[in-house]
């Protein structure tokens, strides 16, 4: 009895991980590459429709004819309220300053005259440029959700997103200040952190988003940029959102002293050279 339930349980296990969302890794050693992931809502992708994306550089980047059209998902299905992503590869020198906008479409004709579109729930959109060898390694491009963010039927096959400056801009640039721009309040800070360790994903990941968010209208303190570094037990997590907040940050004459909060060697190193660099450019 028991082995036939444990044969009925590793049966059951093998189907369900059949029945997932493929997820699609199509990066290339260390070179950058950009994850899209998608959330369905609550009408789901069906097997056998694509879904592709077109990613489009910016004008002097020139044309790219293989960034159009490339399925992201080859006809596997996503059930209801579940994420598949698609890893799109990139050559190396790629930023993600180089890229200005994407379009998705969704193919849910019917495979026979009878049948009729079969509509889509997208309820969020996560894009994170990669680069694997490169600093900062991730970037939040765009992170939009609703219920649904989109519903793709028959009179709306296709949607398009616009990336804006201030999330395509590298985690360290060569900027020239953070502009004219009120500064970020403690408290927001408080919030930043609270936001990142509240929610089931990555906290890195969703301090980074927020700060981005609240650096477009606000500059941070090297204080402050501390204090979200003390709210990491990693110094890697500590280093990226470092190298997220510099863009934001008003006292960049002072930066180089966070290296301080680093403990391992390798980054306190590779953090002092990048930021004593960036601060003289």
């Amino acid at each position: 009895m028991k082995t036939r339930q444990l044969l009925n349980r590793l049966r059951w296990l093998f189907l369900f991980f059949l029945s997932m969302p493929v997820w699609v890794v199509a990066q290339n050693g260390n070179q950058p590459y950009i994850r899209f992931t998608l959330t369905t809502g609550g009408d789901d992708l069906r097997n056998g429709q694509n879904v592709t994306i077109s990613l489009f550089p910016t004008p002097e980047m020139g044309s790219y004819p293989q960034f159009r059209d490339v399925n992201m998902n080859q006809g596997r299905g996503s059930g209801n309220n579940s994420s598949f992503y698609y890893d799109f590869p990139l050559g190396n020198g790629w930023k993600p300053s180089n890229f200005r906008a994407f379009k998705i479409l969704h193919d849910g004709s019917g495979h026979s005259p009878f049948e009729g579109y079969d509509n889509w729930n997208l309820d969020r959109i996560h894009v994170l440029f990669v680069d694997p060898s490169g600093y900062p390694k991730q970037t939040i491009m765009l992170d939009q959700s609703g219920q649904p963010l989109v519903r793709f039927a028959g009179d709306k096959r296709g949607h398009s997103w616009t990336f804006s400056p201030s999330t395509t801009g590298s985690g360290l640039p060569n900027g020239t200040g953070a502009g004219v721009k009120k500064p970020m309040s403690d408290s927001m800070i408080a919030t930043i952190i609270r936001l990142g360790y509240s929610s089931v994903d990555d906290p890195l990941i969703i301090m980074q988003s927020k700060v981005k968010q609240q650096g477009a209208t606000q500059t941070m303190t090297v204080e402050q940029v501390r204090r979200l570094m003390q709210a990491f037990k990693t110094d890697r997590d500590k280093y990226h959102i470092a190298g997220t907040c510099f863009e934001f940050v008003s006292d960049r004459q002072n930066f180089s002293s966070l290296t301080d909060e680093l403990a391992d060697v390798k980054y306190r190193d590779g953090f002092l050279r990048i930021a004593n660099r960036l601060q003289t450019n």
